[in-house]
């Protein structure tokens, strides 16, 4: 009898302590980094070529860069990283059709039908994701839309359409895929799991994620707001792989702005078909050092950490020549750093 009750007692205690296992368990792929294989100072090079004003985004779509200017009569700029020549500009400032009242953002996706090469933006006062037939854009010299999609509650600036019926967002830190067509919403997995309890508003904040697609490949990537983790997915919105790092994630919450005291931070993610490039970097500009480029694989290792000389808030990278192209935010000039450790 007493042998019965002992592996009753056992099989309950597994079962609590089943229960009480945070999502972290559950995956069975998780990869924490800590030491880079490389560690190299960067210098930044200031691109004359790239006469740009007041530069809030830019993207790279293989030799082809497209910076957004809104200080400038035309907001988008397209440049030739080869012949380093400003193709052509287009788009206006406005309230109009296919007019912009805010500077808008890139998005990951792009594509080409033909020749042209088609690029996709996130219109923030419209609330909408706009492809863009960018050869025509810079022939005509206004925005030529391909299509669009609009609906009232798209979440995040980060949100990208791959067609018609799939567009990949966010719900705190679950992925979610939403067909505007049925209006069918899948949630992809659990949030993650936070070990101390956070007031609501900090919590959304610490799970609060940004989503990139990775170009020629079925992968997409998340970064955090906080919390220093990136999580793989496929185009199916199944969780591959989580990279982060070591630990638990703990905050600090003696202030009542969760930001103060969590001031170091993933920015942006930039990818190819091989890498992962993490902005890691502080809130404050000035504030602590320029911050610096980490760079993993997809399997999670640790290749590259780059310290930077400047403080930068975006950028794109030119695989090919490896070479990082972005703005020094403090001193204005647009500069590029050479990525050196990159196997080819």
């Amino acid at each position: 009898m007493s042998k019965i009750i002992s592996s009753l007692a056992l099989a309950l205690m597994i079962l609590l302590l089943g229960t009480g296992c945070s999502t972290e368990t559950s995956i069975s792929n998780v990869v924490e980094y800590e030491d880079f294989q490389k560690e190299f100072k960067l210098k930044s090079e200031v691109e004359e070529w790239l006469d740009l004003w007041e530069c809030s985004d830019l993207r790279i779509y293989g030799k082809i860069l497209v910076a957004i200017d809104f200080k400038r009569e035309r907001i988008f700029h397209v440049y030739n990283l080869e012949t380093k020549k400003l193709i052509g500009s287009f788009g206006r400032f406005g309230n109009g059709p296919n007019e912009y009242s805010r500077a808008p953002k890139f998005t990951s996706v792009y594509s080409y039908e033909g020749i042209d090469l088609i690029i996709q933006i996130y219109d923030h006062n419209r609330k909408t994701l706009q492809n863009i037939n960018l050869t025509k854009s810079i022939e005509d010299g206004y925005v030529s839309e391909t299509s669009k999609i609009k609906f009232p509650d798209i979440s995040a600036t980060y949100s990208f359409m791959l067609n018609d019926s799939m567009v990949f967002d966010r719900d705190s830190s679950i992925l979610l895929i939403r067909n505007p067509l049925t209006g069918e919403l899948t949630y992809n997995h659990e949030a993650v799991h936070l070990p101390q309890s956070l007031p609501e508003k900090h919590e959304k904040i610490a799970r609060y994620m940004y989503l990139e697609k990775a170009p020629n490949i079925d992968t997409i990537v998340s970064s955090f707001n906080i919390i220093k983790r990136l999580h793989i997915y496929n185009t199916k919105g199944e969780l591959l792989k989580v990279i982060k790092e070591p630990g638990e994630h703990i905050f600090n919450t003696g202030k009542r702005d969760i930001y103060e005291n969590n001031l170091i931070h993933f920015t942006r993610t930039f990818l190819s078909e091989k890498y992962i490039l993490v902005l890691n970097q502080n809130r404050i500009i000035g504030e602590g050092t320029s911050g610096e480029l980490l760079l993993f694989d997809y399997e999670g290792n640790a290749l590259c950490k780059y310290e930077l000389d400047c403080y930068i808030y975006f950028g794109g990278v030119d695989w090919e020549s490896k070479r990082f192209y972005t703005q020094d935010i403090v001193g204005g000039s647009m500069v590029s750093f050479a990525l050196p450790g990159i196997a080819d």
